[in-house]
């Protein structure tokens, strides 16, 4: 009887020990991709943004002013919600360089604005196209590069190792219960076998 439960109780406590580390596992990978749909909310509204500079600046769009202050607000809040749910150092470090372009923007494009309304559009042009397109939109572009190589590396890929790693010990704890429950069968027919000889043999003389 031993000889089933005893592996049938070590699988079953493996399976609960396993469901427990799946779910975990799961759960960490559901984060991350919640993480990862907030910052592409991040990544559209801010691109938004310096698309309203353009279309202001050039006379595309005279509401672009008024829109690229309203999706300044809408960026804050969505902002600082990825930045909450960022435990990695790395993660958390690129959060902050990623405040402070997206505070260098407002602030290049608010100077640029004054000197469009200015009438010195010349200035507001060079102004653009030395500190936005010479130097914050290639930051920010190697920034949010960075950013998605870090999401995959250090959350997806991990909520995936965690998964494997899950299925990697659930086959090992099998393959040794299978193993193990051979052997003490063996030890157990060796055993007993002998003791069940005796009676049988005994058993056999009397009735000779």
């Amino acid at each position: 009887f031993s000889v089933m439960v005893v592996p049938l109780a070590i699988i079953g406590a493996q399976a609960l020990w396993n469901l427990r580390q799946e779910t975990q596992a799961l759960r960490t990978l559901e984060e991350s991709l919640a993480r990862a749909r907030v910052f592409a909310d991040v990544e559209s509204v801010i691109y938004r943004k310096l698309r309203k500079i353009r279309d202001y600046l050039t006379g595309w769009d005279g509401q672009g002013k008024d829109e690229f202050e309203r999706l300044d607000l809408l960026l804050h809040p969505k902002l600082e919600e990825w930045k909450q749910g960022t435990v990695d150092p790395e993660d958390r470090h690129l959060a902050e360089v990623l405040g402070s372009l997206d505070a260098e923007i407002d602030r290049v494009a608010r100077q640029a604005f004054a000197l469009h309304e200015d009438r010195r559009q010349e200035q507001a042009s060079q102004l653009i196209k030395t500190e936005l397109n010479g130097r914050l939109l290639p930051a920010l572009d190697g920034t949010i590069k960075a950013i998605y190589s870090s999401s995959r590396t250090h959350n997806i890929q991990r909520a995936l190792r965690n998964l494997q790693a899950t299925e990697r010990s659930t086959t090992m704890v099998l393959i040794v219960i299978i193993l193990g429950s051979v052997v003490f069968g063996v030890l157990f027919s060796v055993l007993i076998t002998p003791k069940l000889a005796r009676p049988v043999g005994n058993l056999k003389t009397m009735m000779d």
